[in-house]
């Protein structure tokens, strides 16, 4: 299998689950204004429902900017080489090959950890 093929199959996988997801999400959120059911209406209080639909409303709308950001920096990772990049760092310090997967696996959990910091900050802006 040519390298290219592999790529582009990595790309539409990443932009199929990208659009399932969204429309699924869109789906259940044309829900988040409807009444309160009459077969829950003994074990919910108005209040509260109204109070975990207005949650999952702004949970939806702030899923969807950390998603699509999430979907854009991963494609960047890939088109700009990242993993090379992050690869040639590991191996610049160790030649045992355990060494440099837990090298490089450190260096990639330490992206996502700085990315959740960052939506932290941003979070409140919105």
């Amino acid at each position: 299998m040519e390298p290219s093929t592999l790529f582009n199959i990595l790309i539409t996988i990443l932009l199929i689950k990208f659009v399932i997801d969204s429309v699924l999400n869109h789906l259940n959120a044309k829900h988040f204004n409807d009444t309160l059911p009459n077969d829950v209406s003994d074990v919910y209080e108005i209040n509260e429902y109204q109070k975990s639909q207005s949650y999952k409303r702004t949970n939806y709308n702030f899923s969807k900017i950390t998603s699509l950001f999430s979907l854009i920096t991963t494609l960047l990772f890939f088109f700009f080489n990242g993993f090379s990049i992050v690869d040639e760092i590991a191996r610049g310090f160790s030649n045992n090959i355990i060494i440099i997967t837990l090298f490089f696996l450190e260096l990639l959990l330490l992206e996502v950890i700085s990315l959740v910091f960052l939506f932290l900050c941003i979070k409140p802006l919105l």
